[in-house]
This record gives C-alpha cells, structure tokens and sequence, in this order.
C-alpha cells in the first residue's frame, strides 16, 4: 500500500465518520479528531499509533482553549448548521446581523475561533458534503453540486479538483 493509498483511506474514512447522523448527534462537529499527520506505507503500527495520538493529542488541546471564548458556542452552532446544511444560501453579512456584531468583528471572531474564514469554511463544508455524497449514495455530479449550494456544475467541478486533486467522479470511483 502506497502512502497516497494512505491518504485516500484517511480521507474517507474522516468523511464517512464525520458525515453520519450517530455521531452529529452524540458527539457534535467539533469533536471530530482525525489526525493530518499522514502515515507513512514505510511506518511500524507502533509508529503509526504513537504519531496519530500525537497529533490528535495537540488538536484536542487547541479545541479546549477555543472553547473558552465567549462566542464559542453561538459560532459553533452556525458552523454545525453550515456543515450540516451547506446547500442553503449562506451569507456572512447576514450572520453577523443576526448576532448585532460588525461584519469585521464577526469575521475576525470566526476565524480566531475555528482558523478559518467563514468564506472557507464554506467552501469546505460544501466539498466535505459532496465527498460525503460521492461516497454514499449514486447520485449524479449535477445533483450533488445543486445539493452542495452550488448553481454552477462547472464551478463545482472546478472547486472540488483544486482542493481533493481530483475530480468527482475520480473521487467516486477510487478504491483500494
């Protein structure tokens, strides 16, 4: 198995797992700890092991810190509805209507809390949904990108190969 195999098994497996209605429901998106490390085809399992615990070790310290912020749980709730819902029409001037704060505030906010833009964060709850999509049902490209809040099929495509690598269906059909 080649490490890009790695890659791919990690990748899907974080989709799958994020993505399913027991785990929303039990643990909330922001406990999701998959480890970015990526393993090596080269690595012993105990090498494996002790590397991803690390990994995972330092981003469950960065989400305690986080989750002492005063906005904390005002923001993570509109993030869980953006990932659980991100074909909706998403406008961050309005969120930071809804929440009396200035658009700069909000923004600025977001991205100390979560370390990333509304804008992409967006943009990735909408890929992680097509990916999730991909994965789990035969539904076409043109639907998935209409589910995903994307009006564009093309853009859609355009988007999903410059952050995955691949294309849809590319994605679709990889196994291993």
């Amino acid at each position: 198995m080649t490490d890009d195999d790695i890659a791919i098994i990690m990748d899907k497996l974080e989709i799958l797992i994020s993505h399913s209605p027991i785990y929303i429901r039990e643990r909330g998106l922001d406990t999701l700890f998959m480890a970015s490390r990526l393993v090596s085809a080269d690595d012993g399992s105990d090498e494996c092991i002790y590397g991803l615990s690390e990994d995972i070790n330092i981003k469950i310290g960065k989400l305690s810190d986080k989750r002492h912020h005063a906005y904390y749980k005002d923001y993570l709730q509109v993030r869980n509805s953006m990932y659980c819902e991100p074909g909706k029409e998403w406008d961050a001037q309005k969120t930071c209507r809804d929440f009396q704060l200035s658009y700069g505030h909000f923004r600025a906010t977001y991205k100390d809390i979560f370390g990333i833009s509304f804008h992409q964060d967006l943009i990735m709850s909408r890929i992680s949904m097509a990916k999730y999509l991909l994965l789990s049902t035969v539904i076409g490209i043109p639907a998935i990108s209409f589910k995903c809040g994307y009006t564009d099929e093309k853009y859609f495509m355009r988007q999903f190969r410059r952050l995955t690598g691949s294309t849809p269906n590319s994605y679709r059909n990889s196994t291993i």
